[in-house]
């Protein structure tokens, strides 16, 4: 991650609890997703062995928003396409589709319209 993303740092301090009380690391830092566009203050959350979250800390979205989960991480992804896979590096994937996200996100602000790959979804939703 230093090498490839060096604003984004590794914190000594755990991320979010997981469901059995173990602690998961997190890199937190600045990500300018194009020359000359915003700068967002992000944490990425590594909850082995499900998907690395990703929050936008600043500035704060709307909550209408799309392409988020209902705790506010970053939908960055279909699950069922399993693109992300146990193994992969976060720099490698996570990171790179945070900043196209993010390039989605300054698109949807001015037009209104997410540009970005959807996926209609049957049943309940787990990306809103």
């Amino acid at each position: 991650m230093e090498v490839m993303f060096p604003s984004l740092k590794f914190k000594n301090r755990w991320g979010a609890r997981g469901n059995r009380g173990h602690s998961f690391p997190r890199w937190e830092g600045n990500l300018t997703p194009r020359k000359g566009g915003s700068t967002y203050f992000v944490r990425i959350e590594e909850q082995p062995p499900s998907r690395p979250k990703v929050y936008v800390i600043k500035p704060s979205l709307p909550k209408t928003t799309p392409h988020r989960y209902p705790d506010g991480a970053l939908c960055l992804y279909y699950p069922a396409d399993n693109c992300w896979r146990t193994g992969d590096l976060i720099a490698e994937k996570i990171v790179p589709w945070t900043a196209e996200w993010l390039c989605f996100y300054e698109i949807w602000e001015q037009t209104g319209v997410w540009f970005g790959a959807s996926v209609t979804h049957t049943g309940p939703k787990d990306c809103i």
